[in-house]
């Protein structure tokens, strides 16, 4: 089974002066997960994820001079590159897929153009710079469409069924691109609602029907935002019926209850924050949010995958670390997004695979396969 892990804040995070340990020992974790048996740097890429006066919307600075940079730090260890396109300036997931500045008044047909191009200049780059491209996420977190709202495919943002015309054509668009430049790459198609087989028939059905010639199935899985681990093994074998690779490309679990807060904060308001957090869950938690649990959900994770056939299992951000530094996004970015669900502290760090000290914690050694 292949293993990965999204990375895509660690440069920004390093840049904010962060560190890593093993028992208070400083470490290179790039390294300590490569010799553990990841093998795939996921790295997601915005266009132009700045306000109008230049400043960073934060969430890893994404760009493109930052996605070859990063990539080629990473090739240095022996990873390979697994190329996530967001075709947005910020966080696209399914419940916003915002189109890049400048393009929000674009036709579908203009918008299937930009993205043909955008790719390809991407690619052929990626071969100039000799980037070791292994996969292709031609969008994110997909599942209700992209490029809202020209391509999206739920009826709340006034899209719909007759969009997917416009959806399958971005998405062959987008691959056309890539198999140009890197025939042997392999395409995902990135999705989240793996539990829900009615949506995912319908959704796989019309792909498929269109000719998007993709190679992956490529998962979200949040148990608390996407269920029990039964609805995600009934999921999986459903997706299995697709005759498609499957990975699950994002996944992570938290080791606490608590928030990171980068400044002090009294014991009463930390205990209102946790109760804040624990009620965003759409899903009752079937291990609890501790270290040991940690642990335990990693295990759970690869026994599923493992007995599913699924090829690859990606930890998302195991190195967003708290830090001072450590922002999700800035209301410029909120705003950008239309945003209204998210704080601009570090969102992340209580599910990364180091403590709020940077000390690793137990479950980065669960997450190997050797």
């Amino acid at each position: 089974m292949i293993l990965g892990i999204d990375i895509s804040s660690y440069e920004e995070t390093v840049a904010q002066g962060g560190k890593f340990f093993e028992n208070g020992v400083e470490i290179d974790p790039i390294k300590d997960f490569y010799d553990q048996g990841s093998t795939v740097a996921r790295i997601r890429v915005w266009v132009n994820p700045y306000d109008e006066k230049g400043n960073t919307y934060y969430g890893g600075t994404t760009d493109e001079e930052h996605f070859f940079k990063h990539a080629k730090m990473m090739m240095k260890y022996g990873y390979s590159i697994m190329v996530d396109f967001h075709y947005s300036d910020y966080w696209a997931d399914p419940a916003k897929q915002v189109p890049p500045k400048g393009m929000l008044n674009y036709s579908a047909k203009e918008l299937e153009e930009w993205v043909y191009q955008y790719t390809k200049d991407f690619m052929v780059r990626c071969k100039k710079e000799g980037i070791n491209v292994t996969y292709v996420q031609t969008g994110n977190e997909i599942t209700n469409g992209m490029l809202f709202p020209t391509g999206c495919l739920a009826s709340w943002y006034g899209g719909g069924s007759f969009n997917y015309d416009n959806f399958t054509n971005y998405l062959k668009a987008g691959i056309k691109a890539v198999k140009e430049e890197y025939p042997e790459a392999k395409c995902i198609i990135h999705v989240e609602r793996v539990h829900l087989s009615d949506w995912m028939e319908k959704y796989f059905t019309h792909i498929i029907e269109a000719g998007v010639d993709f190679d992956i199935i490529g998962c979200s899985y949040y148990p608390y935002w996407h269920g029990s681990f039964d609805k995600l093994e009934k999921g999986l074998d459903y997706l299995a019926t697709f005759g498609k690779e499957i990975f699950l490309i994002e996944t992570g679990y938290g080791f606490t209850e608590y928030p990171y807060f980068d400044h002090f904060v009294t014991k009463r308001y930390k205990e209102k924050c946790r109760r804040t957090y624990l009620h965003k869950f759409v899903a009752p938690l079937e291990i609890p949010l501790t270290p040991q649990g940690q642990c335990d959900y990693i295990d759970k994770i690869f026994d599923i995958c493992k007995a599913h056939n699924v090829a690859g299992v990606f930890y998302w951000e195991p190195l967003w670390i708290a830090s001072d530094g450590c922002k999700w996004c800035t209301k410029a970015g909120l705003k950008y997004n239309h945003d209204t669900t998210k704080d601009d502290h570090g969102f992340w760090a209580n599910q990364c695979l180091f403590d709020y000290d940077h000390n690793k914690l137990p479950a980065f050694y669960h997450f190997t396969n050797k």
